[in-house]
């Protein structure tokens, strides 16, 4: 089994689906009168997504692990690389969206 990140970052996680709905939702907001930029450089779209991170990894620690304190330590760390994960998809993710409708 692949630990690095690089492997992480791209196999098939529920959080990086989580991310992708969250950009599409967010790029749906955006209008004239409030840009992308103003929900990229809020603070609020970073906290939300991490805390739909959390909730999954929590969601699957008790439906997968039943809640076990066994390896919490080894549970934190994936907590910690599924917020990362989350909030980098969320930016690329509507980067590629701003990409193709500014220039298709």
């Amino acid at each position: 089994m692949n630990d690095s990140f690089w492997h992480k970052l791209f196999s098939f996680r529920l959080v990086s689906l989580c991310g992708i709905l969250i950009a599409i939702y967010v790029f749906s907001l955006t209008s004239e009168t409030r840009s992308l930029s103003s929900f990229l450089f809020s603070a609020p779209l970073y906290i939300v997504s991490s805390l739909v991170a959390i909730a999954v990894r929590i969601i699957s620690w008790i439906v997968v692990d039943k809640g076990t304190f066994y390896e919490f330590s080894h549970i934190l760390g994936q907590t910690l690389e599924d917020c990362i994960i989350i909030n980098l998809v969320v930016v690329c993710t509507l980067s590629f969206l701003f990409l193709v409708t500014s220039f298709i």
